[in-house]
Formats: structure tokens, C-alpha cells, sequence
């Protein structure tokens, strides 16, 4: 084609996939409102919409549509479409990616793929992550899922302090609230025809949230609040009505006040390399007590003063070269406080092991970061 992409470096012939996804994005304004050609209620998992069904009932108790039949409540929450002006009648891609059973999702959306990750302090360990969640037919590999799999895992060893409302012990507290919200947001967002995964990563120096798509919106305006573009708002609905996620414009506030507000540190980015994506990263940020991170009942072994003196060298490089692409082994030496030589050395073993990538030459080329 003769499509051009304007990027940091100049602007970047499209590939037919790169104008397809472009074109989708401005002709839809939810992505997921669409009905799935030959795809039904076979193609569901029903024990996680019994799960939902219970959640709802749980959360809104006297409902109207806690007493009608399955395929009738589909329809009422979106999950299930008729088109009045085609006649035509079936699950949508909200339905699908929410309750459906991997086989059908993969069917659907050949790129989908969500991956939740555990990782220890040193990435040079034979043991890459101590724990990890991806669909591999042990479960239904849909998002709802995936998100009560996974929401338990992140806030598994939060502190909770004793506060009492009334005679009942609160336990949910802002940074719960953030990792919920962030979550919710990432699932939500997500442009399940595009190349990158759902990648949601926990370590000692914090959380990463990934999901692929750019923001629809500029980051300064999505994290100021008040602007909604998402994605797909039927997804976004589901978890409302489940008393999941924020209303337009609230949820990445809410996160950052939260998070903040403990004295944490939050970034928001998105990028087109290697594949579009949106990047949420909340990390850490440890007093110089040795014996306490916020928020972590863990302890940790040596004092720490910042998020990034939690880090490998090699996460530091990276964290670097994500940041600034066009950096130079001497200015990243310069930064961290190592000689080129230990740069150098870093810089190779993270090619070899595929993360980290030159693109051009030596000097008029740049560093793509690969996870």
C-alpha cells in the first residue's frame, strides 16, 4: 500500500495489517459490539458465566435479570446481539472474549493471548518466574477468568491494616483498589486483533500492566480524567455491572491517586515498536528501612532508596532504552553508574537472549526493547 505512519524516526511505510487495524479503529467506535458468525452458546464456557451470573446477583441483590434464563441474560448485558436492520443474531465479540472457551476465542481472534507473569528479583535465575497464568486448556482462557485468577495472585501478600468500619474489618485498601483498577483497565482497553499480548507482570520492584493498542486519547488527558475513548465498552460495561472498573474517564485517576497517594511511583506510555501497545507500570517506592517495602508483607534483604535500585542491571538497561531509544552505551554507563565496558557486556547478553534489539546502524539507528 501507500500508507504512512508518522513515528519518532520518521514516518514508516504500513503493512496491509498495520491499514486494516487503522481503518477498524475509525470506523468502530466499540470494537467489541460485533456479532460473531456462527459462534454461540456452545462456544461458551458456562461455568464462568455461572460464576458472573453469581457475582451479579451478589452485587446487586432484588435485580430483574437475576431470574431469566441464560441466553435472555446474554442478551440483556450485550453479550449477545441481534442486528434489527439484518436480522442477524448472535454472540458478540464482548461475549466471547468474556465467557468463551479458548478453542472459540482463538477462532475469533487468532492473536489473542493473555499472559500473567511472577518474577523474581534476578532475571539472570534459571528460574524466569515463580509464577505464571496463560490459557493452556487446564482453564477456560477467557477474561473473566483470567481477571479472578489473576487479581487474587497480585494482591495475595498486600498488606491489609486493621481498620474497622463500624464492627467490620475494612480490608481493601487503596493499593488493592489501584492493581484492581489497572486490571479491569487493561482488559478493557485492549485490541485483541493486534499482535502484542495481554501481559500482566508482578516482581519485587512493582507491576506492569501491558495491553496492546494505542490510548485513544492523549496520556496527559487520560490520566487528568474526564475523556473516555474505550475500546471496547461493552467489556467495560460487563465488569460495571459487576461493580468492576470506573466510570468513563475515572479508572487511570483513580489508579494514579491511589497508588500515589501511598507514595508510589505510576508511568503511562504507549508505543508502536515493536507492535502497538500501552505500557502501565507502577512501581515501588521503599523507604530507606531495610526491612519493609510499602504495602509488601515480604521483607526485602539490603535498604533501598528508589524502584529502580530494585532492579537488575539488564531491567535498568532496558528501562532505559525503552525511555530513550537513541541512548548510547556511554551515556547509559554515565546514568547508571557503570563503565561502558559492563554496558557492553549487558547490552549483548540481552540480545542473545531476543530482548532487546539494534535497529540501523551504529550511529543514525536506535535500541528496540522486544518484551
Amino acid at each position: 500500500g501507500n500508507t504512512y505512519r508518522r513515528l519518532h524516526d520518521g514516518d514508516r511505510l504500513c503493512d496491509d495489517e498495520t491499514v486494516k487495524r487503522m481503518l477498524a479503529e475509525q470506523l468502530a467506535d466499540s470494537r467489541d459490539t460485533r456479532i460473531l458468525d456462527k459462534f454461540g452458546i456452545q462456544d461458551l464456557d458456562i461455568d464462568s458465566l455461572h460464576a458472573f451470573r453469581h457475582a451479579f446477583a451478589v452485587q446487586r441483590p432484588g435485580h430483574p435479570w437475576i431470574e431469566v434464563g441464560d441466553q435472555e441474560f446474554l442478551r440483556l448485558i450485550g453479550a449477545w446481539r441481534e442486528d434489527r436492520n439484518t436480522g442477524e443474531a448472535g454472540l458478540t465479540a464482548a461475549g466471547l472474549l468474556m465467557f468463551g472457551q479458548w478453542p472459540s476465542i482463538s477462532e475469533a481472534f487468532p492473536l489473542y493471548f493473555l499472559d500473567y507473569q511472577e518474577r523474581t528479583a534476578d532475571p539472570e535465575s534459571q528460574t524466569r518466574w515463580l509464577d505464571r497464568v496463560v490459557p493452556d486448556g487446564s482453564w477456560s482462557g477467557n477474561l473473566y477468568d483470567f481477571f479472578r485468577r489473576v487479581i487474587r495472585k497480585l494482591t495475595a501478600d498486600l498488606k491489609v491494616p486493621f481498620v474497622l468500619q463500624g464492627e467490620t474489618r475494612i480490608d481493601d485498601t487503596p493499593i488493592h483498589q489501584a492493581l484492581r483498577e489497572a486490571l479491569v483497565n487493561t482488559l478493557i482497553h485492549a485490541d485483541y486483533g493486534d499482535r502484542a499480548s495481554i501481559l500482566v507482570v508482578k516482581q519485587p520492584a512493582g507491576f506492569m500492566f501491558r495491553n496492546p493498542g494505542m490510548m485513544r486519547v492523549p496520556v496527559a488527558q487520560a490520566l487528568h480524567g474526564g475523556a473516555s475513548d474505550c475500546r471496547n465498552r461493552t467489556l467495560h460495561q460487563l465488569f460495571l455491572l459487576i461493580n468492576l472498573g470506573e466510570w468513563a474517564g475515572a479508572g487511570l485517576p483513580k489508579i494514579r491517586a491511589g497508588w500515589e497517594a501511598e507514595g508510589h511511583v505510576m508511568r503511562l506510555s504507549d508505543t508502536v515498536e515493536p507492535f502497538d501497545q500501552t505500557l502501565l507500570e507502577m512501581d515501588w517506592t521503599a523507604s530507606a528501612n531495610s526491612t519493609d517495602v510499602p504495602g509488601i508483607s515480604s521483607p526485602i534483604s539490603s535498604p533501598i532508596s528508589s524502584p529502580m535500585d530494585l532492579l537488575s542491571t539488564e531491567e535498568k538497561i532496558l528501562r532505559q532504552l525503552r525511555d530513550n531509544p537513541r541512548c548510547s552505551t556511554q551515556q547509559l554507563g554515565d546514568t547508571l553508574g557503570i563503565s561502558k565496558r559492563a554496558v557492553l557486556k549487558q547490552v549483548e547478553k540481552l540480545k542473545q537472549q531476543g530482548r532487546l534489539a539494534r535497529i540501523g546502524s551504529a550511529k543514525g539507528g536506535h535500541w528496540q526493547v522486544l518484551e
